[in-house]
């Protein structure tokens, strides 16, 4: 995606140009407009004669010496228009207008708030001057202030009204369809005019992947978007693994065998393992048994007996132990000979010998 602002700078393209010329306190002023000089009747020059001159036939009541201050002053303002210091250009007029009101003092006014992109000032004051010279202005010059005041207008709606943005588009595929903030736009739109702010442009098409972008644009704002899709990389779907059944093995003979072996001799260690544990616990209370045939007295009938039944005893738990280990033993030879019934192979198979013999040659001569 390529995202380029263009600034393009907005103006109406006019410009005025202030020609000032005197004898002693007269003063010539001309006034061009670029764009516009076709359309005026001629040079719009500014009043030739300061406020009180013989010329002006409106002259206040102002006194000798206010109307001589304000000579001065309406001619220190061309000297400072000529020189483009418009906010003393402006004082000056403005002083000179307070001493001695004439309204080509008020057109003066006006085209200097116009330099100073003060509009409605400037409408304020073409409009006092309209209104104060009535017919002592020239038709030319009322078409041309009342062109001028509908041209300011138009600059302060312009200023009022937000721009909206311009965003041209690259879009490939060419069929993608194109959305902004959700809403769908012809197809084959290259420019499209959007308000100022933040949207949100979504591109997608069959068989590419969908993407969208985020736009901040300013008023008047010049942008192109180029977005290029990346096709859908499409892959075969891989068959299904089916799962092969076990088929049941049959056990073979010897494995049953084995496994016969295998529980007998399991059994036995088990049997062998129960007679040890009780045959030691029989061990253990005939040890405390002796202890008591040591303490009684020799001479007691009672200590023979005892004795003699403390030595079958002890001859039982002799032959227990020889059964124990002898059944553990079978036990654990029985368990042996199971697993390797079970576990190993012991089947003989016949192989088939083919030998080839070569032609005989057997001798008839002795």
């Amino acid at each position: 995606m390529i995202h380029r602002p263009k600034n393009v700078r907005s103006s109406r393209g006019s410009r005025i140009i202030w020609c000032t010329s005197g004898l002693a306190v007269a003063f010539v002023c001309s006034l061009t407009r670029q764009g516009h000089a076709e359309d005026a009747p001629n040079k719009t020059e500014l009043s030739k004669d300061p406020p009180g001159s013989a010329a002006d036939q409106s002259v206040s009541k102002s006194t000798k010496k206010e109307t001589e201050e304000a000579r001065l002053l309406f001619s220190k303002g061309l000297e400072h228009l000529k020189d483009k210091a418009y906010a003393d250009a402006l004082q000056a007029f403005q002083e000179a207008h307070d001493l001695s009101p004439h309204y080509t003092v008020l057109y003066n006014l006006a085209g200097v708030y116009e330099k100073l992109e003060e509009r409605e000032k400037s409408i304020e004051f073409y409009r006092a001057y309209l209104e104060a010279g009535h017919a002592s202005i020239s038709p030319a010059r009322q078409a041309e202030v009342a062109s001028t005041i509908s041209t300011l207008e138009e600059e302060i709606h312009s200023q009022e009204a937000p721009q909206p943005a311009i965003v041209e588009l690259e879009i490939q595929p060419p069929h993608a369809l194109v959305t902004v903030d959700g809403r769908a736009l012809a197809s084959g739109l290259v420019s499209v005019e959007l308000e100022s702010g933040k949207h949100l442009l979504s591109v997608k098409a069959p068989g590419y992947e969908e993407l969208s972008l985020h736009l901040n644009l300013s008023p008047g704002d010049k942008s192109v978007v180029a977005v290029a899709l990346t096709a859908k990389v499409l892959t075969e779907p891989s068959p299904p693994v089916l799962a092969t059944p076990r088929k049941s093995k049959k056990l073979s003979s010897q494995q049953v065998a084995g496994l016969t072996l295998g529980a007998v001799g399991f059994a036995g260690a088990s049997t062998a393992l129960g007679l040890f544990i009780w045959n030691e616990t029989r061990h253990s209370k005939w040890q405390e048994e002796q202890g008591e045939i040591a303490a009684l007295p020799p001479a007691d009938p009672n200590t023979a007996n005892r004795r003699a039944a403390s030595n079958a005893t002890l001859q039982s738990i002799k032959t227990v132990d020889t059964v124990t280990w002898v059944t553990a033993v079978a036990g654990g030879t029985l368990i042996a000979a199971g697993t390797l019934g079970y576990f190993v192979d012991f089947s003989f198979k016949k192989h088939e010998v083919t030998v080839g013999l070569s032609s005989l040659h057997y001798s008839t001569h002795f």
